[in-house]
């Protein structure tokens, strides 16, 4: 069921800031086919209210006279959309001015500029994704390695859920045998009722500490873990990132203290992203500049795994 509450109807850009050959600026909410009709001429004559759900039409996004692009309109009628309201997708050529210019119009004829994850809170306010969906969505964005993105997407197709959701059964009975137990008295838990309760006890505890196991797993496998290379001045650290890396990642060269600042990158380690870092020397700093490098050293030392 569609939330009621939410009457307003949200626009963003969404794909990366930048030069591609296709760009998207999505609507959600009631007005979006009302600001379709406004902005898109299609190549058949028919305005996008009459279009059916889950469809695809060709034509050009138009301010008055002008054309602003061409481009496909991708229609798809709540509730079977990504939010479960009524979207539109507007894919046009992926520059930054033609899609801040499709934007400017979505806004001009009646929607507001989506904040950050506003689209996948709609999913979830709605009840179409839970909150554990909800976080996978971001984490599929930031997916870094194979084994990363396998585990958000588990997670987005209910995985994690199904798990919490079974565990929560099997309590809710032990509860209700419980309840039962306190209600009638004189049917109070003995023997094989009792030892059967504890049984289902030690169960869910066991399945809520594998969660646990795993959750620690799927965060380092999702955000990897941070690694310092630290040490005195040349003894090869840069020397060392480089063939890690596998590029001339850091400067080299035979003068002691050339690295003076931290200079980091990110490898695959059996589908764990290893955040790999460069320091400074550490020594006894001699002036102003090789102290803020020495403690900027330190200061990544300290957070690192």
């Amino acid at each position: 069921m569609v939330l009621t509450g939410i009457t307003d109807t949200i626009a963003a850009i969404s794909t990366p800031a930048g030069e591609g050959g296709i760009g998207i600026v999505r609507l959600s909410g009631k007005g979006a086919l009302g600001i379709a009709d406004k902005i898109f001429i299609s190549s058949s004559g028919k305005k996008p209210s009459n279009f059916k759900t889950h469809t695809l039409h060709y034509g050009a996004i138009v301010e008055g006279e002008r054309v602003i692009d061409e481009a496909i309109l991708t229609l798809m009628l709540a509730p079977k959309s990504y939010t479960r309201e009524d979207i539109v997708e507007i894919n046009c050529h992926g520059g930054i001015a033609v899609l801040q210019d499709v934007l400017r119009l979505t806004l001009k004829y009646g929607a507001r500029l989506a904040s950050p994850g506003e689209f996948t809170k709609r999913a979830f306010l709605n009840g179409r994704i839970d909150l554990a969906q909800a976080e996978a969505v971001i984490d599929i964005v930031r997916a870094k390695t194979d084994s990363a993105l396998k585990i958000s997407t588990e997670q987005l197709r209910g995985g994690l859920s199904k798990e919490v959701n079974k565990i929560r059964g099997r309590l809710l009975e032990i509860l209700a045998a419980i309840e039962a137990g306190i209600d009638f008295p004189g049917e109070d838990l003995k023997g094989d009722n009792k030892s059967k309760i504890k049984d289902k006890l030690k169960g869910a505890l066991v399945d809520l500490m594998n969660l646990v196991a795993g959750f620690s797993k799927g965060k380092v496998i999702r955000e990897g873990v941070k690694i310092a290379i630290c040490g005195k001045p040349n003894v090869g650290k840069s020397s060392l990132l480089n063939i890690l890396l596998k590029q001339e990642r850091a400067l080299v060269t035979s003068y002691s203290g050339t690295t003076r600042d931290i200079i980091e990158d990110i490898i695959d380690i059996k589908g764990i992203p290893v955040k790999i870092a460069d320091t400074a020397g550490i020594l006894k700093p001699k002036g102003l500049i090789e102290d803020k490098a020495v403690k900027r050293t330190y200061s990544y030392i300290d957070t690192a795994d």
